[in-house]
């Protein structure tokens, strides 16, 4: 299972515990905030199928690079299109490759999440 934990101590930070790190997300351009973290998870995500599909298919590779953006929508209340550009640098893959990888990065479960929408469920604990 995934799981992410957050504390806020009245401040414009939100420090950020994982299964396997910590950091601190801010709000209020001190640090990433969560746009970014969401957007760098996906970047990553996306990463990891890259390189394995590079590495299955026995692909040379001095590395690659990979940019995510999207705006907002008109009314602001959530992000429009997102776009990823991977940049392969030094590998050339034929036309039949390029399809293969872009159909194996959709694996990544972030893509699929985004791109599907399933929704959120929120609850609320007080005490």
């Amino acid at each position: 299972m995934f799981k992410a934990f957050i504390e806020n101590k009245g401040d414009s930070k939100y420090y950020v515990t994982t299964r396997h790190a910590s950091f601190v997300l801010d709000t209020e351009g001190n640090g990433a905030n969560p746009i970014d973290t969401l957007l760098a998870s996906l970047s990553g995500c996306i990463g990891h199928y890259v390189k394995d599909y590079l590495v299955e298919h026995r692909i040379a590779h001095s590395g690659f690079a990979i940019e995510t953006e999207s705006g907002v929508t008109p009314d602001k209340t959530r992000l429009s299109e997102i776009k990823v550009r991977i940049d392969l640098k030094d590998v050339n893959l034929d036309d039949r490759q390029v399809a293969e990888m872009l159909k194996f990065i959709e694996n990544c479960k972030i893509h699929k999440i985004l791109k599907e929408n399933p929704g959120v469920s929120v609850s609320l604990e007080s005490k």
